[in-house]
């Protein structure tokens, strides 16, 4: 699966990327849900029901021998997709299950942090998620390089991972947030 029309590196070179991360640090909105299939196939649904056992029901995640929770969902900050792809019709190709409106920085989310999607709570894992040759093939080396930069290692622009804690409803347009100690405790 190639992408067409891959934004040129002198675009990429001019965004303000910390600017785009961290313009909502508390709350944002779930902007696009993706359920992997196969052969890089992706299903795009309004709403899914996620859980400890099987994430999002029907992704590929649920197709691996060894599956481990470390890295049971995926998550993009949506404007920085938008950005690296230049074509909302593209987005579903990243491979991430939420796109979200979202300051997923290590600053704002490390590992450990609990946030709620919709009705779901989600834990940050350190699993570290990075480009591949697919996102090559897909958005081009220039994008590539872009979220490969150490300099940018801390905003997380190719996204994070996550495990369930509690399952929950997951709906375009629903609020993902933070969980402050006490709600967090709560969840557990």
């Amino acid at each position: 699966m190639t992408v067409e029309g891959k934004v040129p590196a002198k675009t990429l070179a001019a965004v303000d990327w910390p600017g785009l991360v961290r313009r909502h640090s508390e709350r944002g909105t779930i902007d696009l849900i993706v359920v992997r299939k196969p052969k890089e196939k992706r299903e795009l649904v309004d709403s899914i029901v996620v859980t400890p056992k099987e994430g999002l029901p029907g992704d590929r995640w649920n197709l691996l021998e060894s599956r481990r929770t470390h890295n049971q969902i995926t998550l993009m900050n949506s404007l920085v997709a938008k950005a690296l792809c230049g074509d909302d019709d593209k987005l579903s190709q990243f491979g991430d299950n939420l796109l979200v409106d979202f300051d997923l920085s290590e600053d704002n989310l490390p590992p450990g942090t609990q946030i709620q999607a919709g009705q779901a709570i989600l834990e940050i894992t350190e699993e570290p998620h990075t480009g591949c040759s697919k996102f090559a093939r897909r958005f081009g080396k220039a994008a590539l390089k872009v979220v490969s930069l150490k300099d940018y290692d801390p905003l997380k622009l190719r996204g994070i991972h996550a495990r369930v804690l509690k399952a929950g409803k997951v709906t375009l347009g629903d609020t993902i947030g933070k969980l402050d100690a006490s709600e967090a405790a709560d969840s557990e």
